[in-house]
């Protein structure tokens, strides 16, 4: 027999949000002041996905790309209160599948050492998230890098533009197959790389937009990037990536991991609006 309470569950489950970007955002803010005041452990295992992963420790050679995230959390001492080093971030931009169930955000991340008010180390986080059936929204994947000095410009939150055409790909391409294309040509990369592009990478200040992004590149030996999982929304208009890749010419020998955040265009063809990078020590 159907209950009013049974009949509201169900309205609940299935109500669609009319501001997705936004709820994440918020859901981003809130897991930033829970850290804040409980710190990092209890804060993420309020927020963290059942099957969360995070990035392998770039510093262990031979370390996975990616590797559950809450047996990780759940194995870190209680965190002494008040907080003593307090993990400080705040979502800067970021973007939400047409179905309002998939998404991500990045922005500026500090770990203050509170008793000597200093800084700790500096940098940026990624976090990609999935919106529960109960409409509450947990991190899914969780990535960060370091910057040198810390990011100034990364605020306040707006929504990634809409990514411009190109006539890369094809427009009834799976993600998986856009992966393959630039897995080893770096002509397909950057005739992927969408307008406002966001490329983070460990160790250098965040450089932001397609010439920006293709000096750089130009300067470096292309790398090779390989072991792609990708994660798309239901609606097939945002996902998520990671491998690992390496570089090798120039003098130069390196091994690390990636992360990318795709979106389709009006074309339907996938154009990359966001990538990462940390290289192995």
């Amino acid at each position: 027999m159907w209950t009013r309470w049974t009949l509201v569950g169900l309205l609940m489950t299935t109500q669609a949000d009319p501001q997705p970007l936004q709820r994440m955002a918020a859901a981003e803010r809130a897991f930033a002041a829970a850290a804040a005041e409980q710190g990092w452990r209890d804060a993420a295992l309020a927020y963290l996905a059942a099957d969360a992963i995070q990035r392998g420790a770039p510093s262990r050679a031979g370390a996975p790309v990616a590797e559950p995230a809450r047996p990780a959390v759940a194995e870190l001492p209680l965190t002494r209160l008040p907080v003593a080093l307090r993990d400080m971030w705040e979502p800067a931009f970021g973007s939400v599948s047409s179905d309002g169930t998939f998404g991500w955000t990045a922005g500026a991340q500090a770990a203050l050492n509170l008793p000597v008010r200093s800084l700790a180390h500096q940098g940026a986080y990624f976090h990609a998230w999935r919106r529960r059936d109960d409409g509450a929204w947990r991190v899914w994947l969780i990535d960060e890098v370091r910057f040198p000095n810390v990011w100034q410009d990364a605020a306040p939150f707006a929504a990634v533009p809409a990514p411009d055409t190109g006539d890369a790909g094809q427009p009834t391409e799976s993600l998986a197959d856009a992966e393959h294309a630039i897995a080893t040509d770096a002509h397909a990369w950057n005739g992927r790389l969408a307008a406002s592009i966001h490329l983070h990478i460990g160790g250098e200040m965040p450089l932001v937009g397609r010439n920006a992004v293709r000096e750089w590149a130009a300067s470096r030996p292309p790398p090779r990037f390989a072991d792609a999982t990708v994660q798309v929304a239901a609606s097939d208009d945002v996902g998520v990536s990671y491998g690992s890749f390496d570089v090798t010419g120039q003098g130069r020998s390196e091994r690390g991991a990636w992360v990318r955040a795709w979106q389709r265009d009006v074309t339907g063809r996938w154009r990359m609006t966001f990538e990462s990078r940390r290289m192995e020590r």
